[in-house]
């Protein structure tokens, strides 16, 4: 059943049409055979039972004169009659009169009554036994003969030989007609199959395949053009929608792009215009702490150094923010070798280093495609921030490695430092953020926000994985294609 289920329905149609046209034909043959068999039997019987009557009319006298002779004499002629294998004549008291055997069957006995004139055996049995009763004026006794048919397996085998003549000449009719009849169902259903076929192979909407007929095939090929129609509309109205949202993406990222300029100049201009007055109060409150200390209160030096120190931390948020408004300017790429940028990095931090008792390690530093000045920063800031939040009383440690992937490079810096809660993952590289209080750790909030400008510039994304008390590890790809 499972193969009948994967065959196509070309020969499932030749399948069913040539299996009915054989069981049709076969279930006709057998009621011919059945009905001529019987009838040919039928036909034998009563020519024996003529030939019993025969005998009984001409016994009739040899029986009421008691000749026995003659009666077998008449017996005797029989021999010419190849079919009769006994005959007897019986008296009225039912003993054996007279009797002829044919050569061969000598031994056959005939049952002791005979219930009517014919005495017969049902079904397709080759011998049978036909009785006639011997009467004149009274009852005289009874000519019995037991024949078989001789021609019954000719008959039968001549039949069995026409009807497979006959079975075999109506499959290759049916089959020709299958062949021919299928053709008109199946030559559409292919067509229908192969357009469905092209359809999805192009997506091209607009083919239709022709409706020939008013059938069910009719019906489907209509349905599946009417669908066809429908997807082609909606498609239209897709593509009308998509032009218009490609449209409108295109002008909001335009004004976005405009607005992120303007507020980039914004942010530079403004941070360096603030750098000139922030320089003369930086400069004055020198001044007064240099010449005045001794003659203010203590009060007054305290305020005097708040202000000192503000004005200090304004001067290095102003140079973070204008670090933070010129990346991405610079858009040279070249080849960077990021073994040399470590290198440079840690001979640039090397005081803080010491200082910490900071051990650094790395392995499979690539050279890639990229903004030299910018992956340093990138380093610079990573590998201060670690330093930065190291555990009290500990050396510091960090773990730089990168490995190659299909389009990126993944890049980790793992220390062994105070750790960030898991809700915070997200936080820390959004500008001026700050986890802890500005006396415990310095800083300005903007340095792991330009590490995300700088990867987002190289095509990558940066993410943390950190647990409070356990150490951080800083994750970033950065793509090997870049424009």
């Amino acid at each position: 059943m499972a193969k009948l289920q994967n065959t196509s329905i070309q020969r499932k149609l030749i399948i069913i049409q040539v299996t009915t046209a054989f069981m049709a034909v076969l279930i006709c043959c057998a009621a011919f055979v059945y009905n001529d068999i019987s009838v040919f039997k039928e036909t034998s019987v009563k020519t024996q039972y003529s030939i019993a009557e025969v005998i009984g009319i001409n016994a009739a006298s040899a029986l009421e004169f008691a000749d026995p002779e003659t009666a077998h004499k008449m017996l005797l002629k029989l021999r010419s009659n190849a079919s009769i294998l006994n005959a007897v004549i019986e008296d009225k008291g039912g003993k054996e009169f007279a009797r002829y055997n044919k050569k061969g069957y000598e031994s056959f006995s005939f049952p002791s009554s005979a219930t009517g004139d014919m005495e017969t055996q049902k079904g397709f049995s080759r011998q049978f036994v036909v009785s006639y009763k011997i009467t004149d004026k009274e009852f005289l006794g009874t000519v019995r003969l037991r024949s078989e048919l001789s021609e019954f397996d000719t008959i039968v085998l001549s039949y069995i030989k026409i009807a497979a003549l006959i079975l075999l000449v109506s499959l290759a009719v049916a089959l020709l007609i299958s062949s021919i009849l299928q053709q008109s169902i199946t030559t559409r259903l292919f067509a229908l199959v192969n357009k469905t076929k092209e359809v999805a192979d192009t997506d091209n909407y607009n083919l239709r395949v022709p409706v020939d007929g008013r059938d069910e095939i009719a019906t489907l090929t209509a349905s599946f053009n009417h669908m066809l129609g429908q997807i082609e509309k909606m498609q239209g109205q897709l593509k009308g929608t998509n032009v218009s949202l490609e449209r409108r993406v295109k002008a909001r990222t335009n004004d976005l792009e405009a607005a992120n300029k303007e507020l980039e100049r914004f942010v530079y201009v403004a941070s360096h215009d603030l750098q000139e007055p922030l320089r003369t109060i930086s400069n004055y409150t020198s001044l007064l702490q240099e010449g005045y200390a001794d003659k203010l209160d203590p009060v007054a030096n305290k305020y005097l150094n708040n202000t000192v120190k503000a004005a200090s931390r304004m001067r290095t948020l102003i140079k973070d923010l204008l670090e933070l408004s010129r990346i991405g300017k610079d858009v040279q790429l070249t080849s960077v070798d990021t073994k040399s940028i470590l290198i440079e990095v840690a001979a640039q931090l090397d005081a803080a280093i010491k200082e910490s008792n900071t051990k650094i390690t790395y392995s499979g530093l690539p050279v890639l495609t990229g903004n030299a000045v910018e992956l340093k920063q990138l380093f610079q800031n990573l590998i201060s921030n670690a330093i930065k939040f190291r555990k009290k009383g500990e050396p510091c440690t960090i773990r730089i490695s990168a490995e190659e992937k299909l389009n990126e490079y993944l890049f980790s810096f793992k220390d062994n430092g105070i750790g960030i809660e898991e809700q915070y993952n997200d936080r820390i590289f959004v500008v001026f953020q700050r986890l802890h209080d500005r006396t415990e750790y310095p800083g300005t909030g903007i340095g792991l926000a330009t590490c995300q400008k700088i990867v987002a510039l190289h095509k990558g994304k940066i993410w943390v994985e950190s647990k409070l008390g356990e150490g951080s590890t800083f994750y970033f790809t950065l793509s090997k294609n870049l424009n």
